[in-house]
């Protein structure tokens, strides 16, 4: 019995193939597409510019590196984000900037 998956990735412009960074990695580290500024309580979606197609049952996670939540206050504030089998929009995060300056 094989555990392959079959997900399909159709890259657009400025998007980038999300890529296991080593050989044990957990997951694919994905990319941003352009240099956004989040104010501090402010909430916007970073576009990931590719599209994706998984089998029926199948669902991709976005999840937070440890080391953004340890070192910035920038949160995913619905981490884990599903995208769901039959999702075929481009994909994106949500970013939160957590900050409060008082």
């Amino acid at each position: 019995m094989s555990n392959m998956v079959n997900v399909y990735i159709r890259i657009e412009d400025g998007g980038k193939m999300p890529v296991y960074a080593s050989k044990h990695a957990a997951g694919c580290d994905l990319f941003a597409t352009m240099d956004m500024a989040i104010a501090p309580g402010e909430t916007k979606i970073m576009p990931l510019n590719f599209t994706m197609a998984m089998e029926e049952g199948i669902e991709a996670q976005i999840r937070p590196r440890s080391g953004l939540s340890l070192k910035t206050m920038l949160r995913l504030p619905n981490s884990p984000g599903t995208i769901d089998s039959d999702y075929r929009d481009t994909v994106g995060v949500i970013l939160h900037n957590d900050f409060n300056i008082a």
